[in-house]
Order: C-alpha cells, then structure tokens, then sequence
C-alpha cells in the first residue's frame, strides 16, 4: 500500500486532470494522473510484471469510480483485449487482471468474452492521437449481442483515448445500452501543468 504521502498525491493529479470526451463513452474515470507517483506503480504492474499491483491499482480504481458515481456500478465490466503481441510478452492482460479484483471488490458481473480484438501491424506507443484512431477502426468486435446492458469498460491506461473509444463503439453496436470507462490512469495532455 503507498504512504499517505503518496495516495495525496495521487488522488490531488487526478483532480486536477481536464475533462475528457470521447465517442461512444458517457463517462470517464480514472484513478490517477499517469505522473509521479502513480506511473512508477504502472511502471512495476505492467513492465516489470509485479501481479500483486493489480489489487492495489483496483482498489485506487474502484475508489474513484465510488467517488464519483456514489455508488457500486450496476453495469458489467469489461476489460480491453490486449494485443496478440502484449499477451506473448507480458503473459497476461493488465486490464483484465484489474478488471477481476475489480469485479470482487465492487461486486459486480465481469464478461471479458464481449470484446475481442483483431490484431494489427502496428504498435500504438509511437502513434498520435490521428494514427490510433486509424489503426484501430473496426479492431475490436463483439461476438454476440449484449442486450442492453449498461457497460464499465476497463482498461490500465488513458494515453489519446483512441482504444477506449473504439472499444465503446464496438459494444455499443453490439447493444450496450451505455458504456463507461474505467482506468487505472490517465496521461495528462500536452500542455497540462502539475503545480496548477
């Protein structure tokens, strides 16, 4: 568990983080701002495979998501496939380990079948904002109906929003009534500054 110290930093980030739009999504939370200290905790959970993040980055996660919702979610969680690619190197998905501890601390229904995801030729990290929006049409797909079922989409990371978006849109064309996201972190614009 971080210090005191820290979790004040972390949440004192994400309150100062803009509004965020994105298609297909009624709402967006994030636990923090992808910034000293929490892109270190990212950093271990993803990169150096430390598992045991997991539960402490749901938990940061799930008390955002209380914070500002009021309320557990009456909407079932999804997490966002990782890539063919990500799976082989990491050996797991970070928004699908999230999504588990999530599902247990909020109580909530977890259907990680309802997205799936085709692969593609390129790697998003070096992409801007225009280059994922076009590499990621029609990339992820829902194979069978939702049934209006309002969605929280889970993912580890917000960097351009491009992946939650298309995401939202593929689950809303499968019959999500609404779709949500959820994430560990989000990274801050451009021009955003941290000691306003």
């Amino acid at each position: 568990m971080p210090c005191a110290a820290c979790l004040a930093d972390l949440r004192q980030g994400q309150q100062r983080l803009p509004p965020l739009a994105l298609a297909g999504l009624a709402s967006i939370c994030e636990a923090f701002a992808y910034t000293p200290p929490g892109d270190v905790l990212v950093w271990q959970y993803k990169v150096e495979l430390r598992l045991r993040h997991a539960r402490l980055l749901a938990n940061l996660m799930a008390d955002a998501w209380l914070a500002q919702a009021g309320s557990a979610p009456r909407r079932v969680l999804v997490p966002v496939p990782s890539s063919r690619r990500s799976l082989q190197r990491r050996g797991f998905n970070p928004a699908r380990e999230l999504s588990r501890h999530l599902a247990r601390r909020l109580g909530a229904e977890e259907q990680p079948a309802w997205l799936r995801r085709t692969e593609t030729e390129h790697k998003q990290a070096a992409l801007g904002r225009q280059a994922r929006r076009a590499i990621l049409d029609g990339v992820f797909h829902c194979p069978q109906r939702i049934g209006g079922n309002a969605v929280l989409l889970v993912d580890d990371v917000v960097t351009t929003g491009s992946t939650a978006s298309a995401a939202a849109l593929a689950l809303k064309a499968a019959g999500a009534s609404s779709v949500a996201l959820l994430a560990a972190a989000r990274v801050p614009p451009p021009d955003w500054a941290t000691d306003t």
